[in-house]
């Protein structure tokens, strides 16, 4: 043990107490785990006498830290993957956001072309109104005008054979 006993006691002897944990080994040869609290004795003028070993058997306790030490492993790597799967699915979430946005983005566009679209289609149907309007008025207009002088020359012929002698 390269003289791990002898620095234990040269430490209790002069700090007062030293400890230690670690496997030991029972009587009848089973491993348990130790703890090992060992104390200076002294006379009443301060001389050392000698050293009182406490041994204690923290096996189980060690057991259950080993098991505890295990389980929050566990739980940490668990924490970790749901994270990073939780990162993936946020990553995922964001992207389909932002392709969302464009999608919306390029929706609003066409809906304002869609619009001046029709506003212009309006706008056209209105010229073309006033063209037909227009051309109807003048076409009739002219129409008009030849009825017209056609019945004044029928009614200058017709007053020209009523006043003309028989």
């Amino acid at each position: 043990m390269s003289g791990k006993p002898q620095r234990i006691l040269v430490e209790a002897a002069q700090r007062g107490q030293s400890e230690d944990e670690g496997w030991r080994i029972r009587k009848d040869g089973s491993r348990f785990w130790a703890n090992v609290v060992i104390t200076a004795l002294r006379g009443p003028k301060g001389n050392l006498h000698g050293f009182a070993k406490l041994t204690r058997d923290m096996t189980e306790r060690r057991d259950k830290e080993e098991t505890l030490t295990k389980a929050k492993e566990l739980l940490e790597l668990g924490v970790e993957q749901r994270t990073a799967v939780l990162i993936r699915v946020n990553e995922q979430l964001r992207a389909e956001i932002a392709e969302r946005e464009q999608v919306e983005e390029q929706l609003k566009i066409s809906l304002d072309q869609l619009r001046a679209l029709a506003g212009r289609l309006q706008s056209v149907r209105e010229e073309e109104r006033t063209s037909i309007a227009r051309e109807i008025h003048d076409e009739l207009g002219q129409a008009c005008t030849a009825i017209k002088m056609d019945l004044a020359l029928i009614a200058q012929d017709y007053q020209d054979t009523e006043s003309a002698p028989s």
